[in-house]
């Protein structure tokens, strides 16, 4: 599914993210880290159901069925249940940055367009919340949802930066061969 070519690419432009900027631009700090650890307990037996649930979502729209057409779902919902617990994990290093710039490319590259993957990703984040909110009350749960956003906006930021990048390299390559 990865060609050498895509995880060469993501990595590549891993390399260019300023890993403590981006953090620091979330508001990503240790509470996070501890809060999406703890939630990442709670979520681990639901994840499955999750990832089940949003396909079946995805499955409601006749561009995203065209998409997933032909393609080996279960290996998809393996990778993304590794995603969502790197993710969760708080652990943002050069080999999530990596991990989530890959996602970006393939996104890219199997032309799912940007709106399609911020729904996709409103539906999970919905989805996570409402996990969060049957298993913690109160302070804890307002702590979890902050930092849930705080993971899913930084991980949708690295994402679409690939996209937007990779979008333009395509369109440099388009000039130069004029």
């Amino acid at each position: 599914m990865y060609t050498l070519e895509l995880k060469r690419r993501s990595e590549l432009l891993a390399s260019r993210v300023n890993i403590a900027d981006r953090l620091n631009r979330f508001d990503f700090d240790e509470t996070t880290r501890r809060n999406l650890e703890m939630f990442q307990r709670d979520l681990e037996d639901r994840l499955d159901k999750l990832i089940y649930e949003f396909y079946e979502y995805a499955e409601r729209f006749p561009d995203t069925r065209k998409i997933l057409s032909g393609r080996d779902v279960a290996l998809l919902k393996s990778r993304q249940r590794e995603h969502w617990l790197r993710l969760l994990s708080g652990n943002i290093d050069f080999t999530y940055v990596t991990s989530a710039t890959l996602v970006g490319l393939v996104h890219y590259d199997v032309k799912l367009p940007p709106h399609v993957y911020i729904s996709s990703y409103n539906f999970f984040m919905s989805e996570l919340i409402r996990v969060a909110g049957e298993v913690r009350s109160g302070y804890e749960l307002q702590a979890i949802a902050i930092s849930i956003g705080k993971a899913i906006m930084l991980d949708m930021s690295l994402v679409l930066n690939a996209y937007f990048l990779d979008s333009l390299s395509a369109k440099a390559a388009q000039v130069q061969m004029i």
